[in-house]
């Protein structure tokens, strides 16, 4: 059942990469101008006959992200619980981290009205920032530590000790 969830969010996610192309390509971000809310209404109660515009492209895609959203909430975490294999689950919590900085850059390019481009520069840094700590504690780990291996997380014995 997880792997048929995984294939769900994935084709949802290129969902919503569609849906971003189509507000970039009729130039409709920042067409709702307020987060969370839409216009002051409650996001998932906004009125139909209001979707009109630009507002059609940036609200459906603002709904379809929340739900994606949501879904990789649900997946990391299954992961976590269920997935027997250390760099599945790492690669759940990346997906999950990833929803959040991008989550973070919209909050931030909504609220303050900023063009997406600087949001998303700082975004990167940051990120880069991250990543690169997180490598170079890889890098300096003693040989023999592989987290690509699934038997990692199975208990070694101690060497000079009872095999």
């Amino acid at each position: 059942m997880l792997p048929l969830f995984a294939a769900v969010v994935a084709a949802s996610t290129a969902v919503l990469i569609f849906a971003g192309g189509m507000v970039t390509s009729t130039g409709s971000g920042l067409s709702v101008p307020d987060w969370p809310n839409t216009y002051g209404w409650f996001m998932f109660s906004f009125p139909l006959d209001k979707w009109v515009g630009g507002i059609f492209y940036e609200h459906t895609h603002r709904l379809i992200a929340s739900t994606v959203g949501f879904l990789i909430l649900v997946l990391a975490f299954w992961l976590w619980r269920a997935e027997p294999r250390r760099w599945v689950r790492r690669l759940g919590f990346l997906a999950l981290a990833a929803v959040t900085i991008t989550l973070a850059t919209f909050i931030v390019t909504t609220l303050i009205h900023e063009p997406a481009s600087m949001v998303t520069l700082v975004a990167i840094l940051v990120l880069s920032i991250v990543l690169d700590v997180a490598w170079s504690r890889r890098r300096d780990r003693p040989a023999g530590e592989d987290d690509n291996h699934p038997a990692t997380d199975v208990p070694r014995p101690v060497e000079g000790g009872p095999a």
